[in-house]
């Protein structure tokens, strides 16, 4: 309700704040949900909310809903409590700030306010202004779809030795990304993950890989695209 009937709102502290259970219909504008759980952001409650420039979530949050931050390009940070065990997929596409977590939370993680899980196994959320090169931990196994979904900043990034999977639309419109990294010799099968570089400038973008595997990135589905396909020790 405050995100709907507040169309300039910009700052919002709810650090002290406690998030009592509701069921009914006077919730969020626009979604059917009548059942909101106690120490949940629900489902779309700050969806596009662009005016937002601070957000400071209560000590007491334990689950953050889908679309719940989605579009909110101006906020510049946001850090998740220690209670947290539940963020779901997408909400915080297209967010624009730092995600930074509280390093006693045993869900999650971040690092340089990229979220992650607690064991830094999955990459799940970068902010869209992010700026400049991103090394992605060896311990990563999965990149979530949509997970630098337009970082227009991003210029580089390094993906690990594992058998990553990278989700669809991982790296969509990261359109200043001039060079990607690959440490596997086989290139990482992305047949079942639509657009994943799309529409990345292929032609500014060098792909650098292992020496000696180069043809195999050339001829490999989704990284034909690279034009300019380097080997590397």
């Amino acid at each position: 309700i405050m995100r709907d009937s507040m169309p300039l709102l910009s700052i919002v502290d709810l650090s002290g704040a406690s998030l009592a259970e509701y069921h009914g219909t006077l919730g969020t504008t626009g979604v059917n949900d009548t059942n909101y759980v106690a120490n949940g952001i629900p489902s779309n409650a700050f969806y596009s909310k662009s005016t937002l420039t601070s957000f400071l979530l209560p000590a007491s949050l334990t689950t953050i809903g889908s679309f719940a931050f989605n579009n909110c390009s101006n906020i510049g940070e946001m850090a998740i409590p220690a209670m947290v065990n539940s963020i779901d997929a997408s909400a915080f596409v297209n967010f624009g700030g730092k995600i930074n977590v509280i390093t006693s939370n045993y869900y999650y993680s971040s690092i340089n306010g990229v979220l992650l899980d607690k064991y830094q196994t999955k990459v799940l959320q970068c902010g869209t202004h992010f700026s400049g090169s991103f090394i992605i931990p060896s311990t990563v196994l999965s990149i979530a779809p949509s997970a630098f979904f337009y970082c227009s900043k991003l210029t580089s990034v390094t993906i690990p030795l594992s058998d990553t999977v990278i989700g669809t639309n991982a790296f969509f419109g990261d359109s200043l990304l001039t060079s990607l990294y690959c440490s596997s010799v086989i290139p990482i099968d992305v047949t079942k993950s639509g657009s994943v570089f799309s529409p990345i400038t292929f032609t500014n973008c060098t792909l650098y890989v292992p020496s000696g595997s180069q043809i195999a990135y050339r001829k490999a589905p989704e990284w034909t695209g690279f034009t300019k396909v380097v080997g590397t020790p």
